[in-house]
C-alpha cells in the first residue's frame, strides 16, 4: 500500500492518499491531527473501503491545499498510476 501525506487545508487535519494495490483501489483518509500523548481512538473524518478515482480526486480537492504536489497526486490518480511512484518526495 502506498501512502502520500498531503498538506491539509485545515491545520487540524491529516490527509493521506495512496493506492491499495491488493484491493486495486485508490484511497484517501482524512483524520483529526492528534498529539502523541492523545490516546483517544478517533474515527476518521473521511474513510471508505472502496473509492472511485473521481471520488478520491474530489476529496483531495476538498481537504488538501492547492500545490504542485497535490496536482501531481491528482494527475497520477487520473492516469491510474500509483501516486507514490509518480510523485517526487520533494514535490
Amino acid at each position: 500500500m502506498s501512502r502520500i501525506n498531503m498538506e491539509p487545508k485545515d491545520p487540524g487535519h491529516e490527509v493521506v492518499v495512496g493506492l491499495d494495490a491488493p484491493m486495486n483501489t485508490f484511497f484517501i483518509i482524512v483524520s483529526e491531527k492528534q498529539s502523541d500523548d492523545d490516546l483517544r481512538d478517533l474515527d476518521p473524518i473521511e474513510f471508505k473501503a472502496k473509492w472511485s478515482r473521481s471520488e478520491v480526486v474530489a476529496k483531495i480537492e476538498q481537504y488538501a491545499k492547492k500545490s504542485p504536489r497535490r496536482q501531481a497526486v491528482m494527475s497520477a490518480i487520473n492516469m491510474d498510476m500509483d501516486p507514490a511512484d509518480f510523485v517526487k518526495k520533494d514535490t
